[in-house]
């Protein structure tokens, strides 16, 4: 039937708590964009946390998070770059398209030279609880890390973990769809290192089409 004023007063709400995370995401992502580190520079960043949310999306996301971008790039001389954990978890979302969804990160220590340093945490995406009628996780395209190091610059990575998520989804439950161009075209003494990828102890119901 049709919806009467409280139903209306209700997604309006919920359309409003939704926008409100979408533009926290966004200024995170804007405020944490480092493009560029001088020489002999020392940049140490915390975490990002997108932790502890309830979200109901009449949109297409829930938690929608792209263009992390640009980390710890073209350092030289004898600069340092470490970043913490980027933690996306224990998240509630009922989302009316995709539940997580994660694209672009990129570019993450990359064109080091010299003896320059990167030096990141994990990334984790775990114990999530998701309901959506597309895809439940969905992450796209992470790629140019420790991209195209030279002489004795060392780039190291943690581990990505997308465990103990419990997911309910039309269509797919997990969709992890291109990871590319990691340590690619590096040369000299550089160094290049990555963790573990896991996907371990999640809990799927998903449509089979």
């Amino acid at each position: 039937g049709k919806d009467g004023p409280a139903d209306l007063i209700i997604s309006e709400q919920l359309r409003a708590q939704h926008r409100g995370l979408e533009q926290a995401i966004r200024n995170t992502q804007e405020a944490f964009n480092v493009l560029g580190i001088a020489e002999g520079a020392m940049v140490e960043m915390n975490d990002i946390l997108i932790n502890d949310n309830t979200v109901r999306s009449t949109d297409d996301f829930g938690i929608y998070v792209n263009y992390f971008e640009s980390f710890g790039y073209e350092p030289v001389g004898s600069s340092s770059f470490v970043m913490n954990n980027i933690e996306i978890c224990r998240n509630d979302v009922n989302s009316n398209l995709h539940g997580i969804y994660l694209e672009y990160f990129e570019y993450f220590g990359v064109y080091g030279s010299g003896t320059t340093s990167f030096t990141m945490q994990d990334i984790l995406v775990c114990n999530n609880t998701i309901v959506s009628n597309d895809t439940g996780l969905y992450i796209y395209e992470i790629y140019d890390f420790g991209y195209d190091l030279n002489d004795n610059a060392t780039a190291f990575f943690g581990s990505m973990h997308m465990d103990g998520n419990d997911i309910t989804a039309g269509e797919k439950g997990i969709l992890f769809s291109k990871i590319e161009y990691l340590g690619e075209s590096n040369e000299q003494d550089s160094i290049f290192g990555f963790g573990n990828i896991t996907m371990n102890d999640n809990i799927i119901n998903a449509g089979t089409d």
